[in-house]
């Protein structure tokens, strides 16, 4: 990029944040076009793991490949004054400016990440790459802003719980110049002559009604440059729902997982979630859930009594049911209430996509995992009797489409359950109709163990580092992840590893210890999965030592290790395996944790930590599906 300054003017705008951007976009249109700026605006979701406030991280690291200036202006904020260019209220002392507020009541400044001006350098590309990968703030209330603070010296602590912070010396602190405040005026610290006013921290209208009266005051001091969008102020991409998730009794792991998606799918300020815990046993989790409505049923009454409890407690005109486990793609909820507003369908319906082959459905037919209906439709359900959820959800199909109604089923929406869930028949394959939503994390992952947000993630880990030869996995059990690896992962071979054998409880604590005559069942269902895949997949059934005595060292790509779990078991394992896996391969395993759990006795972080410590080796996790961490390691 040697020679000519290429500048260009970024911003995000995912869901209802588009009818900010929407407004703020003739300013962005003036200022790029009287300064000689390109324009990006993004309106959809760029990462599927988490809030969407980390998407602006990944798109200015994506335009550190094409642009020397990065100018970023969050969605909720209007250049009022277009006449400077930003580039020259700056120096090339610093790759990043931005703007230090000092907030009445505290006694510290506080930078705020709004508004920021990048310099590309090498320096620059490795902060962001930093940001990204502090997965300890990726649901911290600042976000992005908290993982910046804390590499710049700053501590993003919450200030409503009383705490105090500091300002401390880091690598980075010399890298920030600041900003005068003209370039990011808000109403905690004003200027009294803005170029940029930002509306962070209000009600999602009352920030449209403001955005609106800065445009027609933008057009009375220029002379009506920008047109103002004729349904404006009050437009947005929907009105607000009432999401109704039920929490049932069984396996932590999807419950969390369906939370974890809830809470990254960008919900608007408008929109009410509502948590039915119908015997779950999430209540340290739920008590730490912000900003959802709890309610407890006396005992597990089944699916559609805890959706019912769910849309009596709503206050949405629309009400959108789920039941775990969820993960949402974008426009999903849009799609729904879209089709509601013709007054002929009593139900609207997400699609849910899976791939066939033969018998072999990778997606269990589960035909309403996710549906929407009208508040007033659903007081008049009584409650059916409790059965399978599919029983269930076409009990209220029924209810909601006599009358002569119909059921739509949404073409543009898409609800998957999370890959690793037990009790789904099938792996999950991500659809291809959501291709535009692949996380673009994955640019990291050629390089990188330390962004990896779930282990469904490691087929595509895989690809970008070119192991693409043999894999293992040690421990099976219904081999619903070997399908998912063998889905996604361009390799030549997986060998499935697990004996499939009934041990002394007294010796192995933990619930995949089941009586012989289930564990051949589980053998048999295994045989049949995994044989779609053919020569790709062989089943070996025998344990972890019996089996890595029959691979040569250094001869896999990949091993993944989700056997017995306590830190004596663990270990032998990777005493065994360590070996076996090629310098430049991958050595990973599933149950993150240490202690006695419903699940059973776990070791695993002990282990790991200290095998990998005496090898010399950094040991990373996944970020975005605890408890149930996977570890990961290269080895060199």
């Amino acid at each position: 990029m040697a020679g000519e300054l290429r500048k260009v003017l970024c911003s995000i705008g995912v869901g209802a944040h588009a009818d900010l951007m929407a407004l703020a976009r003739p300013m962005y249109e003036t200022y790029a076009r009287l300064h000689g700026y390109d324009l990006v605006l993004v309106e959809q979701p760029m990462v599927l793991d988490r809030p969407a406030a980390w998407h602006k991280v990944l798109l200015i690291r994506q335009l550190m490949d094409r642009y020397n200036l990065i100018v970023w202006i969050d969605s909720d904020a209007m250049i009022v004054d277009p006449t400077v260019d930003i580039a020259n209220a700056i120096s090339r002392d610093h790759f990043l400016w931005i703007v230090e507020h000092h907030v009445p009541g505290l006694e510290l400044p506080l930078i705020n990440s709004g508004v920021m001006a990048i310099w590309t350098s090498p320096q620059a590309v490795l902060f962001f790459e930093e940001v990204w990968g502090m997965t300890e703030f990726i649901y911290h209330p600042w976000w992005e802003q908290a993982a910046m603070m804390s590499l710049l010296g700053y501590d993003p602590c919450l200030f409503a719980l009383g705490s105090e912070y500091q300002v401390h010396t880091t690598e980075w602190f010399g890298e920030m110049g600041r900003l005068s405040t003209e370039w990011n005026s808000m109403n905690e610290d004003p200027h009294p002559s803005p170029r940029i006013v930002h509306f962070p921290g209000m009600p999602f209208r009352e920030r449209l009604e403001k955005m609106v009266t800065q445009l027609h005051l933008f057009n009375a001091s220029f002379g009506q440059i920008c047109t103002v969008p004729s349904e404006a102020p009050l437009s947005t991409s929907r009105q607000g729902v009432s999401v109704v998730l039920s929490l049932v009794k069984g396996p932590p792991e999807p419950m969390l997982a369906s939370l974890a998606a809830l809470s990254s799918f960008g919900l608007s300020n408008e929109d009410e979630v509502i948590l039915v815990d119908d015997g779950s046993e999430l209540g340290g989790v739920l008590a730490a859930v912000g900003g959802a409505k709890i309610i407890r049923c006396a005992q597990p009454f089944g699916l559609l009594h805890a959706w019912q409890e769910g849309w009596r407690a709503a206050s949405g005109d629309v009400v959108v049911l789920m039941a775990a486990p969820v993960r949402l793609f974008p426009g999903c909820l849009d799609g729904l209430v879209e089709m509601l507003h013709d007054e002929g369908v009593g139900v609207a319906i997400a699609t849910e996509i899976g791939q066939s082959s033969g018998q072999h459905s990778l997606l269990g037919p589960g035909a309403a995992n996710v549906l929407a209906a009208r508040r007033r439709d659903l007081l008049n359900i009584e409650p059916a009797v409790a059965g399978s959820i599919g029983q269930e959800a076409s009990a209220l199909l029924f209810e909601l489409t006599s009358g002569g109604r119909r059921a739509a089923r949404s073409t543009t929406s898409f609800v998957y359950p999370p890959l690793s869930m037990a009790g789904s028949s099938r792996s999950t394959p991500c659809p291809e109709s959501a291709s535009g939503a692949v996380p673009w994390c994955r640019w990291t992952y050629s390089r990188s163990l330390s962004a990896v947000p779930c282990r469904e993630e490691l087929p595509f880990v895989l690809n970008a580092r070119g192991l693409k030869g043999t894999a293992v996995e040690v421990g099976v059990l219904r081999g619903l992840f070997s399908a998912h690896i063998l889905t996604h992962w361009e390799g030549q071979k997986l060998i499935s590893v697990d004996p499939w054998i009934e041990q002394d409880k007294d010796v192995y604590m933990d619930t995949a210890n089941q009586p012989q005559e289930v564990q051949d069942n589980i053998y048999r269902e295994v045989v049949d999965l995994l044989g779609i895949y053919g020569s790709r997949s062989e089943i070996w059934r025998m344990t972890s030592r019996e089996a890595a005595v029959l691979i040569a060292d250094n001869s896999l790509d990949f091993v993944y290790i989700d056997a017995r779990h306590d830190y004596e078991s663990v270990m032998e394992d990777l005493e065994s395996w360590f070996p076996k896996v090629r310098s430049g391969g991958v050595i990973a395993g599933h149950g993150y944790l240490d202690g006695d759990l419903p699940e059973g006795r776990f070791g695993v972080r002990r282990a790991v930590r200290e095998f990998f410590a005496a090898q010399g080796l950094v040991v990373c996790a996944t970020t975005s599906d605890p408890p149930w961490l996977s570890w990961l390691v290269e080895k060199g």
